[in-house]
């Protein structure tokens, strides 16, 4: 989004920039530090529905609701929870796969008739149980670096899920009620990997349920070989594969057709991050370059210099927002440190007091899930600032 503005300046025109006194102090707008970043759009690939208060997610939140007490919950143990409630809804059998058709209402109905199925289905009802609750997440294979010919058995399906408060995606594995930890942090697929393929596997806590941590440890890092999720491209859904320890490029699984894989090498393309929130800053007044130059009768740098106090920017802004959370509701702002208030649209006006001023954004969605927190601190007078580089959160 961008603003055009139109503005008529009127300059009091001076003999010279010089007759501008020494004394007059420049004000200056210094950023002091920033997270405040481009946003990364890649996660519009992925499959995720445009909306989640349909009644198929209503329905979906209240078959949890009957067995599972989410009151009270941070978001960790919200997710904790979810997994731990789907693993729980039926054994495992794994030559029993879900037809595609299926949504996981239709497999929660089955399988409480005593139908069971393999890791395909416990993946698919907690991707959806985590998205009805406004947790963006998405269904992912973990496939053996035998997995082009090396028979059945050479994959597996699990879960990942965003973590706004770790700001990352996280490993959840429906199945076995598992997720892996190093220093209590959940990681996900590719951190596990990094740290297992440097040699410090002892450093990574193997969690699950219904099989020993040892055979589950192992079992896990046999399937390191490639990781793959759904995602768009144009009109097609594609298998967007990560090489982990598989060297190689295929176009088999299990001897079968593996049609429309894409692959990279790169951790960020199969790790958008989602949930963030960005700012651009319009000033309500412009002042063209010429206008000052003819106004000031400005000739030397020098002149252009001293005459800066009577022109420099006045911080008055018109702040344009952007969001990469999915089921987006509104944007919410906290201005020097008070309560976050709802914005109205997809815009805001600051202006600036003299001293130190501060902003901070988030998106929200329609489940009222808050997003990251982008943060700027801005000094605006004559007193010297001690600045920050601006960075951003990646």
């Amino acid at each position: 989004m961008r603003f055009i503005v139109t503005v008529t300046l009127v300059l009091s025109t001076l003999s010279h920039a010089a007759s501008v006194p020494d004394s007059l102090l420049l004000k200056k707008i210094v950023v002091d530090s920033s997270t405040n970043h481009i946003l990364d759009t890649r996660y519009r690939r992925m499959p995720l529905p445009s909306k989640i208060e349909a009644p198929y997610h209503t329905q979906l939140r209240e078959r949890v609701r009957r067995t599972a007490d989410l009151s009270n919950k941070d978001e960790m143990q919200t997710i904790v929870t979810l997994n731990t409630w789907v693993s729980a809804q039926w054994k495992h059998d794994g030559r029993n796969v879900p037809a595609l058709s299926m949504n996981a209402c239709q497999i929660l109905d089955k399988t409480a008739t005593g139908v069971r199925y393999n890791c395909e289905a416990f993946a698919r009802v907690l991707s959806d149980v985590l998205i009805a609750h406004g947790i963006a997440a998405r269904v992912i294979q973990l496939r053996t670096a035998d997995q082009a010919y090396g028979g059945p058995g050479q994959g597996h399906i699990a879960v990942e899920a965003w973590s706004n408060v770790l700001k990352k995606w996280i490993f959840l594995d429906p199945q076995m009620n598992g997720m892996v930890l190093r220093n209590n942090e959940p990681l996900n697929v590719s951190e596990m990997n990094t740290i297992e393929s440097e040699g410090r596997r002892s450093e990574l806590r193997f969690l699950c349920s219904g099989i020993s941590v040892e055979k589950y440890e192992e079992f896990l890092i046999q399937h390191m070989g490639y990781l793959i999720t759904m995602i768009k491209s144009g009109t097609r859904d594609v298998l967007l594969t990560l090489s982990l320890n598989g060297a190689d490029q295929f176009l088999t699984f299990q001897g079968l057709p593996a049609s429309g894989t894409e692959f990279t090498t790169k951790f960020a393309d199969f790790y958008p991050p989602v949930n963030e929130t960005s700012m651009s800053f319009f000033f309500d007044r412009l002042i063209s370059f010429d206008s000052v130059m003819h106004a000031y009768d400005v000739r030397t740098k020098e002149d252009y210099v001293r005459a800066m106090p009577l022109f420099a920017a006045v911080p008055k802004f018109k702040i344009g927002l952007e969001s990469t959370m999915p089921w987006f509701d509104h944007y919410e702002v906290s201005i020097d440190g008070k309560q976050w208030s709802n914005i109205k649209g997809a815009e805001l006006h600051w202006t600036l007091h003299e001293g130190k001023n501060s902003i901070q954004v988030r998106s929200v969605n329609s489940r009222k899930v808050a997003g990251l927190t982008t943060t700027m601190h801005i000094t605006y007078g004559n007193a010297s600032s001690s600045r920050v580089m601006p960075g951003a959160l990646h």
